[in-house]
């Protein structure tokens, strides 16, 4: 994530010859065996004076964080070169802050709805999702400002900060399992029932944190060779990492199955489409396409990206580390993108609707805008149904596949008489608010 408070170390000496004999570094008990040796990584010299016939030495040590120590089961991250520990560090700050912003606006959205919340699961699941991952993603920023000041905060910084990263991996195996319900059960009741998915999101991540915290709740906390806190999470030592790494593992291999089904969903239903098509080149393209298109929807949903932090165990490996670090700290972002701004929900939504209004008038009052809005006006009433055919092949309209009953998908859970229609036309219309009209009649 980022680096902790700095430690200055100042030493004195009386009598020196020359500056070139000092060098900062500690002793890494974890080196040739036993006996340790020296190591020179994150210490450096910031400073050295000489007055009164002495010479005094100022050393910084500065422990770089990346995102990808939450799966770091060895030493794989410990091979990494200074300068790109750095670099993760750099993109996993980025990743954080945007993923942070775009959770706040999922939130946001998702309060707009909040009565639909509860008549559709799903919203509900997604809703919660982004709540568990930007608490984590927020605590995560802030909790190594903790580690060197208080051993008792740091334990509970990463007591909580498990939590909240199982809770996220529950609500994602709640994601799974209403996708389940949505593509092979037929009418189950259990997919309107969102306090089983409040339970199941939230109460399971307590018990590997209780029973970590009882068993071993002084490896809560990463210490260096001397003893000191480096950052408040869990310690690879004794293998308490594995009260995080375990659940997660369990999540992620339930969460494939999913994905599998749902993959064979859409490569069912895609082929009784093609088929209807004469070119063979064209068919087994388009079903590519929706079989692209799908993964890359469902991926960040059902946190399979997490895998990748657990094959970088040598610098042979770190790019792992990388894919580790830019898929999951952008995770929050994914889930905006293809499950919030490409839904349709979103843009039949009525806040969004008067926030479109509000750009349309402010572009029609000055000169500039007047002349764009003509443009846009024109060129979307005259294209506003191939507008609609293209946006039924985007991620979005893909995800409504998945989501949303078709005759194209074989079996549903929802009540027909609650069915909302789609009205995708308006979704795409223009601006302004007779031509958004005209479109819809």
């Amino acid at each position: 994530m980022r680096s902790s408070t700095p430690i200055n170390v100042t030493f004195t000496f009386n009598s020196v010859t020359s500056a070139s004999e000092f060098r900062c570094g500690y002793w890494n008990f974890s080196e040739q065996g036993s006996k340790g040796a020296w190591a020179f990584d994150g210490v450096e010299m910031v400073s050295m004076t000489s007055s009164d016939g002495s010479t005094v030495v100022t050393c910084k040590s500065l422990h770089l964080t990346s995102f990808a120590v939450l799966v770091n089961a060895g030493d794989g991250l410990s091979d990494l070169s200074e300068e790109e520990l750095k670099a993760l560090m750099v993109v996993s700050n980025i990743g954080c802050a945007i993923s942070l912003a775009c959770l706040f606006l999922a939130i946001i959205y998702y309060l707009t709805i909040w009565k639909e919340m509860f008549e559709k699961v799903n919203y509900f699941i997604h809703f919660n999702l982004a709540i568990a991952l930007f608490l984590a993603y927020f605590l995560f920023v802030l909790a190594i400002q903790l580690a060197r000041e208080n051993e008792g905060a740091c334990i509970f910084v990463a007591a909580l900060l498990q939590y909240l990263f199982l809770s996220a991996f529950c609500w994602m195996m709640c994601e799974g399992i209403m996708l389940y319900l949505m593509l092979v059960v037929v009418f189950s009741t259990l997919s309107k029932k969102w306090w089983f998915f409040l339970l199941l999101g939230w109460v399971p991540a307590l018990v590997p944190v209780v029973v970590g915290l009882a068993t071993s709740h002084r490896q809560y906390g990463v210490k260096n060779s001397s003893g000191q806190l480096e950052y408040c999470w869990l310690s690879t030592n004794e293998g308490i990492i594995w009260a995080f790494i375990a659940p997660m593992l369990l999540i992620i291999i339930i969460n494939s199955v999913f994905l599998v089904i749902a993959l064979v969903r859409v490569l069912q239903a895609r082929r009784r489409q093609a088929l209807k098509k004469s070119s063979k080149v064209s068919v087994n393209l388009d079903l590519f396409k929706a079989l692209f298109r799908a993964t890359v929807v469902l991926l960040p949903m059902l946190g399979l990206t997490w895998v990748f932090g657990l094959f970088a165990v040598n610098q042979n490996t770190s790019w792992f580390a990388w894919l580790f670090t830019i898929f999951n700290t952008l995770q929050g972002c994914f889930i905006f993108i293809f499950h919030v701004v490409l839904s349709d929900k979103f843009w039949n939504n009525s806040h969004i609707k008067k926030m479109r209004r509000s750009v349309a008038s402010s572009l029609r009052s000055s000169q500039f805008g007047s002349t764009v809005y003509s443009t846009i006006k024109r060129s979307s009433t005259r294209q506003s149904s191939s507008k609609v055919e293209r946006y039924s092949s985007t991620v979005g309209a893909q995800l409504d596949s998945l989501s949303e009953p078709s005759s194209d998908v074989p079996t549903v859970n929802k009540d027909p008489d609650k069915l909302e229609e789609k009205t995708k036309a308006m979704e795409m219309a223009p601006l302004d608010p007779k031509a958004e009209q005209n479109v819809t009649n």
